[in-house]
């Protein structure tokens, strides 16, 4: 992905550091909903809770958390 930020780390300000944070943070609220939308599909086609959590890799009450939502 290159370095989107167009910096070098050794002089990184507050400032971009906190923005790097928010966007690492946005990207991952992004992978996690979409993680959840394939492991609600999978679990429609029968695939158990533990198969999934390991697939996932997250633990079986995350799994459930997502397959109620």
């Amino acid at each position: 992905m290159g370095d989107m930020w167009n910096i070098d780390d050794d002089f990184e300000t507050l400032e971009v550091a906190a923005q790097k944070r928010k966007w690492a943070l946005e990207q991952l609220d992004k992978r996690t909903a979409n993680l959840a939308i394939h492991v609600r599909d999978e679990f429609e086609k029968g695939e158990s809770i533990m198969r999934l959590a390991k697939r996932a890799g997250v633990s079986r009450p995350t799994i459930y958390d997502w397959i109620r939502d």
